[in-house]
């Protein structure tokens, strides 16, 4: 499979989820929330890209500190999370139409 399709591919697992909510919170709450939310989503996903490939870019350039700092953090805040206690949220309820 070519480099193309996997790129193909990929960006269907991750969209597909996204997609599925705009479409849900289009048919809840308007053309209006839909957009924003489709919007809001893609410009998430620019900044994800953005992030990632200026920071490959900055450790394929030989940075070694950039790499200490990625592994320092890649482990120090799963570590975290898993310190902290979790809270229970009680979630909403739906209303029965």
């Amino acid at each position: 499979m070519s480099l193309f399709w996997k790129g193909i591919l990929i960006g269907l697992i991750f969209g597909v989820p996204v997609g599925a909510m705009t479409v849900q919170r289009t048919w809840e709450h308007g053309i209006r929330a839909g957009l924003f939310t489709g919007m809001g989503s893609s410009v998430a996903d620019c900044i994800y890209a953005g992030i990632g490939g200026f920071g490959l870019t900055m450790i394929a350039s030989g940075n070694g500190w950039l790499v200490v700092v990625g592994v320092f953090l890649g482990i120090q805040a799963p570590w975290e999370l898993r310190q902290r206690e979790c809270q229970r949220v009680p979630l909403p309820m739906r209303r029965k139409a």
